[in-house]
């Protein structure tokens, strides 16, 4: 054995007696078939652990939410440390690997292990007929790696870790359930979001016989928020002032229906070009303005159910009943009165399909 590299002997587990010969300066350990030093434990994780070279010697890094210790303690992943001749690598159940730095010697190494641990020697006793001052013939090195041959499944490993194995069965049965928890709950996310966009999508396609497309009902938030929409005009108080005078005229019109859209319209604007407005202004702006939503709200849902049950003589009275009380304003298009002439467009289509019939 070379004492210019560092060395792995697997003192117990499947690969008992088996030797890798650390030959580059980063190697990782662990069952993947792209490991540099592949190991047979079948509680074992794809990426184990890794070794580093660096100026203060070989520094280990677990890799793995399994078992993984040194000396007998356990180690997060994560957690690196630096090794020095003697420390032992546990891995899985049963595999325990013999660290031997560089220039120390290997074999001595391996006797005083076997000296701590009587039990673990005997895997790697001599065979019966084996002179006691005889040593057994030094198993060639696994450089960084060749396949390993199996050795067999050696007797007292499971002796010297007795709550290994239940140990790592819980924390199988707790990563496993992690997972199907995360899986879980993608799968709820993904749910929920093809429910969301299905149903928007049937909302836009909502067709009726004969290829029409009903519009989108506004909600009663829409309403109110179109209703309260400022205006963005430049300071002008001449015509902040204009504008006050015909909501308050508007406001007096009240054999008008369209009386409050017209006054609210108008307080909007004088505010637009600067208007600061007096409280008993403000109580009348926000009072006709309470009154303008609750009126359309009541008609509109209305015009609406009348809509939905395809009485559209009825719902076409409603909305055009609307339209007088959300008039037409010279430069300005109501995004209330718009969706009305949408309703009405799909009235007047399913009425024309009816007399086809």
């Amino acid at each position: 054995m070379n004492p210019d590299t560092a060395v792995l002997i697997f003192v117990t587990g499947p690969q008992t007696d088996q030797r890798a010969v650390l030959i580059t300066n980063v190697v990782l350990v662990g069952r993947s078939s792209q490991a540099d030093i592949r190991l047979e434990e079948r509680h074992a994780s794809r990426r184990q652990f890794q070794l580093t070279l660096t100026n203060d010697g070989w520094v280990f890094e677990n890799l793995s939410r399994r078992r993984t210790c040194v000396n007998g303690k356990k180690y997060k992943a994560g957690r690196k440390i630096i090794l020095d001749t003697g420390d032992v690598i546990g891995v899985g159940i049963k595999t325990e690997i013999l660290f031997v730095a560089v220039g120390d010697d290997a074999e001595g190494a391996l006797d005083g292990y076997r000296a701590e641990h009587p039990i673990g020697a005997a895997v790697a006793a001599p065979a019966s007929g084996v002179q006691a001052d005889q040593k057994p013939s030094e198993p060639p090195p696994l450089p960084v790696w060749q396949p390993p041959v199996p050795v067999g499944d050696q007797p007292g490993g499971d002796e010297r870790q007795p709550h290994a194995a239940e140990e790592l069965v819980a924390e199988e049965r707790k990563a496993k359930f992690k997972k199907y928890a995360m899986v879980f709950a993608v799968y709820l996310v993904v749910m929920l979001v093809g429910v969301i966009v299905l149903s928007r999508f049937r909302r836009k396609t909502d067709t009726v016989p004969g290829g029409d497309t009903r519009p989108l009902r506004l909600s009663k938030e829409e309403i109110a928020d179109f209703i309260a929409q400022e205006f963005t005009k430049l300071r002008n108080p001449a015509k902040a002032i204009e504008a006050m005078l015909e909501s308050e005229r508007w406001l007096d019109s009240k054999e008008n229906p369209g009386h409050l859209y017209r006054a609210v319209h108008n307080y909007k604007l004088a505010i637009a070009y600067g208007r600061l407005l007096t409280a008993a202004e403000e109580r009348a702006f926000r009072d006709a303005r309470a009154q303008l939503v609750k009126r359309v709200r009541g008609k509109y849902d209305a015009a609406w159910k009348y809509e939905m049950a395809d009485n559209y003589r009825d719902a076409k009275r409603f909305f055009e009943d609307l339209l007088e009380i959300i008039p037409y304003v010279h430069e300005y298009e109501d995004p209330i009165r718009k969706k009305i002439v949408q309703h009405l467009t799909f009235i007047m289509r399913r009425l024309k399909h009816r007399r086809k019939r």
